[in-house]
């Protein structure tokens, strides 16, 4: 499966637990990378990516974090830039 495929899998909330286990131990960034902001990723998967190197992965979970503390509501940023 090439990375836009498992991209798009591990973007979809419909995709099972097993898979999205399977994608946060992927080679790609990307990919472990949207099974971040996934918000139907197991915690113990969560909890793995945390101790990601990748950058990526730390601002997709960062985001994650966001989304759930804002309830999935847009977020304004231009209220906080001046």
């Amino acid at each position: 499966m090439d990375e836009h495929a498992k991209f798009r899998l591990a973007s979809d909330n419909k995709t099972d637990t097993k898979t999205l286990e399977k994608l946060s131990r992927d080679d790609s960034e990307i990919v472990r990378g949207a099974v971040a902001c996934n918000p139907e990723t197991p915690v113990h998967c969560i909890e793995n990516l945390k101790n990601d190197h990748s950058n990526h992965v730390k601002s997709c979970l960062e985001i994650r974090n966001l989304m759930i503390k804002t309830k999935g509501k847009r977020f304004q940023f231009s209220k906080y830039w001046h």
